[in-house]
């Protein structure tokens, strides 16, 4: 098979980089990754374990018999073991593995395996574990001395992964141009990505399957134009609507605020992260903000630095110490109010709250819990930030695990109108939720009486 002009572009980079492949439909990226794969085996021979990965097992069967069909025309003879996954080729003594990558099981069945590259089909359908665990799986490529470890990745727009793909490929760069997995590790694995649409494929019947994406997209506009073009716009199938442009304000915005309202927010947990926001209410205009508009300025939380699903167990006692420093640095008294999910202590019969308390913090309980109630006032408020039409939310830039988790949230599958239930890393929202709930969905009540009416 000759590689369409599109195609011998992406792989050009295959030597140098690992490569994001995030285009639109039908512009030939999984035939680029099987080539890409084939490739390898012809370079490495013997050396070559290549790992190629799908969410489901019908799509990674379909990919199977692509990879086999051009190995064979490489390289002659294939071997296939389905009970195992794999495909062995005689002439180079490669061995190409196939795996579903969904959940712990299909994860752990790779303990012990050595490759020398991942290929990860459709990444950008991928649900969180499967995200989760194709990070994962990156911990068994190893290679030799003198042969980099490759990484290739193809995605859709829009795909459940949308907001994940953003943040860690299409805004880091213009497409083909390499940058750095870790701008502050000058030895940190080179990625590249690309964009394309289906127009990139001459083998296809352009005026026909545009007609197919236009019908199967009837409707939905943003889906239809990224589907189309290849377009990378917020949104996609992450609950919040978070555009950076508008949402994220540098930190001397809060300085422009005059006498604003300081409010707490928090979400308890041990084994998972303790979080807390500071927000500040505006009471005047500040250039697009209404006043009433919340400005997250700062955060603290307990998670452990390489997963933010899971807390470092600290005390009541040693979040409270968190809190107020934070307080500190802001000129902000001990007794500004403090939302916090509550929870009995893991080492006595008092509650979270009352520990806080104890603690010298004004913390008190939500007055309701009302998650799906809470997201529509988050989104109504990032809308709100975007048109002028009521107090919007800003979030100052420095506040990443807010903002990564915003940008990442995945709608629930079966309740769309809720955060997914198998995502483990919302506790930042839920410190948002309170906050955002208690300052303006219950204005009569508790502490936010004093607020009034914007």
């Amino acid at each position: 098979m000759t590689p369409t002009d599109f195609q011998q572009a992406v792989l050009s980079f295959r030597a140098a980089s690992n490569i994001f492949n995030g285009g639109g439909r039908g512009s030939g990226k999984s035939v680029t990754l099987a080539l890409d794969v084939v490739d390898r085996c012809r370079i490495l021979q013997h050396r070559a374990r290549p790992c190629v990965t799908r969410e489901s097992w019908s799509g990674l069967a379909q990919l199977r018999d692509l990879i086999a069909d051009l190995s064979r025309d490489a390289f002659g003879k294939v071997d296939g073991n389905k009970s195992d996954g794999t495909l062995t080729i005689p002439g180079t003594g490669s061995v190409i593995q196939f795996t579903q990558i969904a959940d712990d099981a299909s994860y752990t069945k790779h303990q012990g395996k050595t490759y020398c590259s991942l290929y990860q089909d459709e990444f950008g359908a991928y649900g969180p574990a499967s995200v989760a665990y194709s990070d994962r799986l990156r911990s068994n490529v190893r290679t030799p001395p003198g042969i980099r470890p490759h990484i290739h990745r193809n995605a859709n727009p829009m795909g459940r992964a949308h907001a994940i793909c953003m943040r860690r490929y299409v805004m880091r760069s213009p497409p083909g141009v390499p940058f750095r997995e870790d701008p502050k590790d000058d030895n940190s694995a080179w990625w590249t990505w690309f964009t394309s649409d289906f127009t990139a494929n001459p083998h296809l019947d352009g005026e026909s399957y545009e007609r197919q994406i236009i019908q199967s997209t009837a409707g939905q506009t943003q889906l239809q134009r990224a589907w189309l073009t290849g377009t990378w716009e917020n949104a996609g199938g992450s609950m919040f609507p978070l555009e950076p442009a508008i949402h994220i304000v540098p930190p001397h915005v809060i300085g422009n605020l005059v006498r604003p309202l300081a409010r707490l927010g928090g979400d308890w947990g041990v084994s998972a992260p303790a979080t807390a926001l500071l927000g500040y209410i505006s009471r005047h205009q500040l250039g697009p903000a209404r006043p009433g508009s919340l400005f997250i300025a700062d955060t603290v939380d307990t998670a452990d630095p390489n997963n933010l699903s899971i807390g470092m167990g600290y005390t009541p006692v040693a979040f409270a110490e968190m809190v107020k420093d934070m307080l500190e640095r802001w000129g902000e008294s001990p007794a500004t109010p403090f939302v916090c999910d509550d929870a009995r202590s893991m080492t006595s019969h008092d509650t979270v709250i009352s520990l806080l308390q104890d603690a010298g913090l004004d913390a008190y309980k939500p007055s309701k819990k009302d998650r799906v109630g809470a997201w529509a006032l988050i989104n109504q408020m990032l809308d709100n930030a975007k048109t002028g039409n009521g107090p919007g939310l800003f979030i100052v830039n420095t506040n990443q695990h807010l903002i990564e988790t915003m940008e990442e949230a995945p709608r629930d599958e079966l309740r769309p109108e809720d955060v997914s239930a198998k995502w483990q890393k919302d506790h930042w929202l839920d410190a948002l939720n309170y906050l955002t709930t208690d300052v303006y969905g219950s204005k009569s009540t508790g502490h936010s009486s004093y607020i009034g009416g914007y």
